[in-house]
């Protein structure tokens, strides 16, 4: 299920991330970029970059989407959510 601050996430941040989702994994932070469960994971992606005999061509398919999970009882997201409303009622 996709909440408002999720659609509102997913369209500022465009084709950086594949997708927003609602989590509950996460509660010490208000979100997360996770890697696709067959995707290289960040620090294997930032390994590959490094290589000295890479080829240029071969940075579009090491580099993979990432999705964010948000919390939406952290502060921050609550903060977002109550400034997006006010932002939404002045106009």
């Amino acid at each position: 299920m996709l909440t408002a601050e999720s659609k509102v996430m997913k369209d500022i941040l465009g084709e950086k991330v594949e997708k927003v989702v609602e989590s509950t994994r996460v509660v010490d932070s208000p979100c997360c970029l996770v890697t696709n469960e067959y995707g290289w994971s960040a620090n294997m992606e930032r390994i590959m970059k490094t290589q000295t005999l890479r080829d240029a061509s071969s940075f579009s398919y090491i580099q993979s989407k990432k999705t964010m999970e948000i919390y939406q009882d952290h502060a921050i997201i609550a903060e977002l959510r109550k400034k997006r409303g006010n932002a939404a009622d002045a106009t």
